[in-house]
């Protein structure tokens, strides 16, 4: 099941208030749902897309969901559509797939694979369940991987309904911008980090995060350490990008394995004077038919108006 819930932090008792945790609708009990994404719109309506493998069949496809707000039911705004077609999840050629929502001006929308390609759709807040999305065609022909969820991007609206997406693909990270004035996206992703680079890292993991004062961060791994970029979010080149972070760690554990290592970074960062950055990696390299090496966190945090210290 996809669960759901919203709470409220308090940093001074470092405690969470009471909240209640509810279930996402599942189309039956076949149905696995998988990697989730949430967002609340415009008109306090909560929306979550997920992955929807279907173990009877080993089908998979992305759905949509959407719960009004004041109401409890969730309702399918999301089958029929251009990004919920099915196929074979252990096929390798299709198995990668994965959805981020983003609020834009008076609408929804959403980056999502299917397969190793990485696609945009929208809708209207406004309309029923059975709105149709738009989907206006194809970021990024990607490359085949045997990541079998393809989460590695990530996405942000600014405070202008400006779209900002980062995402890697083959040991190369990219950036793409929809520009809210005429809804019209960079010709072609940047490349800010090139796989061709034998210093780049192979960049496998990216986030997003935006910063008060119109600036953003992206954040990926590099090999066994974590780089930090900044620029501002009209950016529309690759050198408005500047590396603002390269952390190391400080006990490195020479058997443990980062080479895919997911970061974790906040959204929304607003004035904050300091940055918190989680690095997920493992206890070793995994091995086909072996068994799961253990997970570990090591976090991170720095000012995001520090002098780079990239050397």
């Amino acid at each position: 099941f996809i669960r759901y819930a919203t709470a409220t932090y308090d940093p001074t008792s470092k405690s969470w208030g009471s909240f209640a945790v509810s279930k996402v609708t599942r189309a039956g009990d076949s149905i696995r749902a998988m990697n989730p994404s949430f967002t609340v719109d415009a008109n306090g309506s909560t929306w979550v897309a997920y992955v929807e493998e279907n173990t009877a069949n080993s089908t998979a496809g992305i759905v949509v969901y959407r719960r009004l707000a004041g109401k409890s039911n969730w309702e399918s705004v999301g089958y029929g559509q251009p990004f919920s077609g099915t196929s074979n999840y252990r096929d390798p050629q299709y198995a990668k797939r994965s959805a981020r929502l983003v609020n834009i001006p008076s609408g929804i929308g959403m980056v999502y694979t299917a397969g190793p390609d990485i696609f945009w759709a929208q809708r209207k807040l406004k309309g029923g369940a059975d709105l149709a999305w738009n989907s206006e065609g194809l970021f990024l022909s990607g490359t085949q991987d045997k990541d079998p969820m393809s989460s590695h991007f990530s996405a942000a609206t600014d405070d202008a309904g400006n779209v900002l997406v980062t995402f890697t693909d083959n040991g190369s990270l990219y950036y793409n911008r929809r520009e809210a004035a005429n809804s019209q996206w960079l010709t072609d992703p940047l490349i800010l980090v090139s796989a061709d680079n034998p210093k780049s890292g192979q960049p496998t993991y990216a986030q997003v995060s935006l910063l008060g004062n119109g600036q953003m961060l992206i954040a990926h791994n590099a090999g066994m350490s974590m780089r930090v970029l900044k620029a501002p979010t009209t950016a529309v080149l690759k050198t408005d990008f500047k590396c603002q972070l390269l952390a190391y760690h400080n006990n490195l554990d020479p058997a443990a394995y980062y080479k895919d290592a997911r970061l974790e970074m906040p959204a929304f960062l607003g004035s904050a004077t300091l940055v918190p950055l989680l690095q997920q990696y493992q206890g070793y390299q995994p091995v086909d038919g072996g068994p799961t090496p253990p997970q570990y966190a090591g976090g991170v945090t720095f000012s995001p108006t520090a002098a780079p210290s990239c050397q």
